[in-house]
């Protein structure tokens, strides 16, 4: 299961739909924080957690996940 999650991790990272996902998102995130940076932020689903870092300027943001193994490269980074 491991090496299933270490290869979600990478292809999040690195895979076009993903970097699309996030350049269509990230604006959208900017335009609904409008400068706050003390929201509390909950990503249903998150997976890897590879997302976190795109909710983190906005406050403090935290994952969670049906397959509890999968948010340990999060909890890592």
């Amino acid at each position: 299961m491991d090496d299933l999650l270490e290869l979600t991790r990478q292809a999040e990272a690195s895979h076009f739909w993903f970097h699309g996902f996030r350049s269509f998102v990230a604006p959208a995130l900017r335009d609904l924080a409008r400068g706050r940076t003390n929201l509390r932020l909950v990503e249903c689903g998150c997976g890897v957690g590879q997302n976190l870092a795109l909710l983190e300027p906005y406050g403090r943001a935290v994952g969670f996940d049906l397959m509890s193994g999968g948010t340990a490269p999060a909890r890592r980074a």
